[in-house]
């Protein structure tokens, strides 16, 4: 059941196809059931595989193995900076912050429909627009921000 649900979240985060660029803190964290934590760098993960009970993650450096059995958590850390320019793919939607001010544009002109929310999970933004919509961050106070565009997620900092 484990590798299975280890599978979904591994999948969820490739399918979606997150290409973040400005940021050089995008990982991925392997928490063990020890206390142990690993990152490995996206950019440097070529592949994630499941074999029998463990996980082995390839990257430029070599592979890595782990047992199932001895991870308690995976996670991505996608933290990005309102305050730099980055630039993000989510399937159907574009992603850019620029001088503090998110645009989410459309690949194909649909609605977009984007709201903010702070790490309590108020929105503290809520705009739509056909093909794109933005928000200007300067206004918010510094911290971390939840970006949900047309059912895409991405975490920012400010």
């Amino acid at each position: 059941m484990k590798i299975n649900s280890l599978k979904a979240v591994i999948g969820a985060a490739l399918v979606a196809g997150v290409a973040l660029s400005g940021s050089a803190e995008n990982k991925l964290v392997v928490n063990g059931a020890d206390g142990s934590k690993k990152e490995h760098g996206l950019a440097d993960i070529s592949k994630i595989k499941f074999a029998g009970d463990s996980m082995v993650v390839t990257t430029s450096a070599g592979e890595a193995a782990y047992q199932l059995s001895s991870i308690a958590k995976l996670t991505f850390d996608l933290v990005t900076t309102a305050d730099a320019e980055i630039q993000a793919s989510l399937n159907d939607v574009n992603v850019t912050v620029a001088g503090g001010v998110l645009t989410v544009t459309s690949t194909d002109n649909a609605p977009v429909d984007m709201r903010v929310y702070n790490i309590q999970g108020v929105a503290v933004a809520t705009v739509k627009g056909e093909g794109s919509a933005l928000v200007d961050l300067n206004s918010l106070a510094k911290g971390v921000y939840i970006v949900k565009a047309n059912n895409k997620t991405i975490k920012i900092t400010r």
